[in-house]
């Protein structure tokens, strides 16, 4: 069914993409891989989203490495361990590296989208968005 999909986002000029959240195939970046080397369409891939590689407990550097031919898009917040568990927070004050992120990403050869997840509670989005905005821009 992804080879079908692919083969209309193609037509479309549309990029689609799983987003890694965990679970059986998306939280494994060789599945992830696996799947959409099988696929074979370079317009449907993977999502890459750091962060939410980090919070399942895996090297976003490492899956960037195994996932490199796939990724059609990207994702950008930013969390950091605290009381056990990861914590989202305030863009660049996290354990996410995205000078390196947006780097490698672009070393690639993307030209993509990056999506800025405002996902905090402590400054309505309205305004927050654009702060994180102009940190993001100045890397």
């Amino acid at each position: 069914y992804y080879q079908r999909a692919a083969e209309y986002a193609a037509k479309k000029g549309v990029y689609m993409g799983i987003e890694n959240h965990g679970g059986p195939i998306s939280g494994s970046p060789e599945l992830c891989a696996e799947l959409f080397r099988k696929v074979g369409n370079p317009y449907a891939g993977i999502l890459y989203e750091p962060c939410n590689l980090a919070a399942a407990g895996v090297d976003y550097k490492r899956a960037f490495d195994v996932m490199r031919d796939y990724i059609t898009h990207v994702h950008v917040k930013d969390a950091y361990p605290i009381d056990g568990t990861v914590q989202r927070v305030w863009l660049g004050t996290g354990m996410i590296d995205y000078r390196w992120v947006v780097a490698s990403v672009e070393g690639l050869g993307y030209e993509g989208d990056y999506a800025l997840e405002y996902e905090l509670h402590d400054e309505e989005p309205e305004t927050a968005i654009g702060k994180w905005l102009d940190w993001f821009q100045k890397i």
